[in-house]
This record gives C-alpha cells, structure tokens and sequence, in this order.
C-alpha cells in the first residue's frame, strides 16, 4: 500500500494514529538511498524553496497521490489542480483557470519537477524523493493513494475518512484475478459515504462494476474519474446533484448505455469524456443547458431503430454550447431525423477537430 500525506492539521490530539502516520513517514523516507540525501537536501533549497507556494503545492500533489515512475497527462493533472484549488487567476482575470494551470505546468517543466514521456509526464525519480523528503512526518492528511489489495478499507482512510480532500484507488494485479465481475460494491458506498469533503476521486481502471447511489454524498467533488470500468452501465441519478463537479472522465466504460437523465444540473461541468463507451445510445435531454462544457468528446445522436426515448437531446442543443474547444465528435448522423447543418457549429471557434460519423456501432466491447 502506498500512503502520502499533506498537510499538517495540528488539533488531531490521537496519539494512535499520530504514531501511524510517523510510521508511514519512516517507511517512505527509508526507501530514499542514503546517497541521494545531500543531493535532495540541495534540490530543497535550490529548486523547491524558490518556488511560489501554488506551485510547491501543485507539485507535492503528483508526489502524494501518484507512485514513482506513474505516467500521467498534463490534462488530467491540471484539472485535479483545479479541482483542489491549487490554481488562483485573479491576477489574470482575462485567462481561465485552466489557461493559467497550463502555465504552471510549463514553468515546473522547465524548472525540471515534470519529465514528459511521449504524450505523457512524470516526476523524475529524484524529484519523486524530494517530494517525500518536504512531505515530513504530518499528523494528518487530505491526500491519499493506495493500492487495493482486498474489499477490506485501508487503515490510512479509515483514520481519515472526514478529512480527505482526494483519494486514489489503484487494485493490485492479484486482486483483479481473484475478483469476477469486478469489485464488491461495499467498499466503494462505505468510501462514498465517508468521505464527504472530497474533491477528487480517481478510480481509474478500478474493476467496479456499480457506481454506489451514495456518491451523490460526495457535495464537494470537483473531478471524477472512472475511466477504464467496462462493467459500469449506469451512473445512479444521484450524481447530478453534484453542482459543482467540473470535470467527469468515463471514457472506455465500453458497458454504459446512458448518462444520468438530470444531468443539466450539472451547471458547472466543464469536461465531459465519453470516448470509447460503444453502447451509449442518446445523449439526454438537457445537455444544451450545460454552457459551460469545453470539453465534450463525443455527442451520440439518437439512433432510430432504439426507439423513441422520451428524454433524448436532439442536435438543436448542441447549438448552445458554443465554449466547446479541442476535439469533437458527432455520432449517428445517418440515423437522424435532425437538421445536422452547419449553423450549429458557427460559433464553436475554438474547436480544432471535427469527426462526423453516419454509422451507428454498438454492442462493442461489452453490454
């Protein structure tokens, strides 16, 4: 199991858990080689020290929720950046949030914290190290990662539970085999219904097969990220009383058949992932209300032959959601009865693809 911690919160008085929380701390530190400790000593005070204190945060971030050697988009870490509020553009109130975490990325780049490996990132090992050193001995956490080992929760977030800000599951390879279908739905509603100041929940590939009805606990949730569960064919309606949820990445979830119906509540989403869910048969009725979408991966038109359903969006609200920008696909033209012409894409200058598909594949992959 892998543990980080973040932040000191002096008032925890519990000797017990002040004793496991050091313990953990020892246990990082000793995998530190003895010949490394000058060298990072060095790197404290020439690199880290100088930094300004978003960036000192938006760096331990990685180091605490991420193993060594972990690959991750630039993306996907700016949008947990944002999701903690790590990222201020008061100072520039012209750029988004998003534009100056780009420019926070860039600067740590440059400054030698992030290694890009083809189109993703890492630490570099010896920065890994450094941020264990600057980590210490905290007497509590926000931060947690760890890897599942059994449907058993872990002791780091038990003690935890009420404070954590982000928490990141990874199962063990022994785990996946000894578990059909995917894991037992208990841990994850137990986790759901604890963890209630959370901002970010990572189950990337964690073989769950149900999203707990008990996330819609989670009212502090910014990001969440379930990409890579092929079992999952639903998500509960719950999850849309989720206002302030910015980022929701369920791409290659090759099972789910539908997004929430009440997913307009959804007022501040700003991502929606959706590639590779092949059965996804309509997007719901709605969706056009959610103005403030930039990222939209896919937008899956009605296909004829699934019938009528009742709460199904049609191509008209793809009109509003002029913020879009990057990449874009829509699905099912050839099955459409809309009007699919080029006034509804007049306004979305910042998109810089478009893939229009008349096929309607389904059925792939799984469902």
């Amino acid at each position: 199991m892998l543990v980080l911690d973040m932040e000191s919160e002096n008032n925890n008085n519990n000797p017990a858990e002040a004793e496991y929380w050091f313990s953990r701390f020892l246990e990082n530190f000793s995998k530190i080689p003895r010949q490394h400790i000058n060298t990072l000593v060095v790197l404290k005070l020439g690199c880290y020290e100088i930094l300004p204190l978003p960036l000192k945060r938006c760096f331990l971030y990685y180091c605490r929720l991420f193993p060594k050697g972990f690959e991750i988009e630039r993306e996907t870490l700016i949008n947990l950046w944002v999701a903690q509020g790590f990222i201020y553009s008061y100072s520039s109130p012209s750029k988004s949030v998003e534009n100056v975490g780009y420019e926070y990325f860039e600067y740590l780049e440059y400054r030698s914290f992030f290694k890009a490996t083809g189109r993703n990132y890492i630490v570099p090992s010896l920065m890994h190290e450094l941020g264990i050193l600057v980590s210490g001995a905290a007497r509590s956490i926000q931060y947690v990662s760890f890897e599942l080992e059994s449907s058993k929760i872990p002791t780091s977030v038990a003690f935890q539970a009420k404070r954590l800000r982000a928490l990141t599951v990874f199962p063990n390879n022994q785990l996946r085999r000894e578990i059909e279908g995917g894991l037992s739905q208990p841990i994850y509603h137990k986790t759901t219904s604890n963890c209630k100041l959370l901002r970010a929940l990572y189950l990337h590939n964690s073989v769950m097969e149900i999203v707990p009805d008990s996330i819609g606990k989670l009212k502090h949730l910014r990001y969440l990220d379930i990409f890579g569960n092929p079992d999952i064919k639903a998500l509960p309606n719950s999850i849309t009383t989720l206002h302030g949820l910015i980022t929701l990445k369920l791409s290659s979830c090759y099972g789910l058949k539908e997004l929430p119906r009440d997913i307009k509540k959804l007022i501040n989403l700003k991502h929606l992932e959706i590639d590779w869910c092949y059965n996804l048969t309509h997007m719901p009725s709605g969706l056009g209300q959610l103005t403030q979408l930039e990222k939209l991966s896919e937008f899956v038109l009605l296909n004829n032959k699934e019938g009528n359903i009742w709460n199904s969006c049609s191509l008209k609200e793809l009109a509003k959601l002029n913020n879009l920008r990057g990449e874009l696909k829509i699905k099912n033209l050839g099955n459409s009865e809309d009007d699919y012409s080029c006034k509804i894409l007049k306004e979305k200058r910042e998109l810089r693809s478009l893939t229009l598909s008349w096929d309607f594949i389904a059925n792939v992959g799984g469902g």
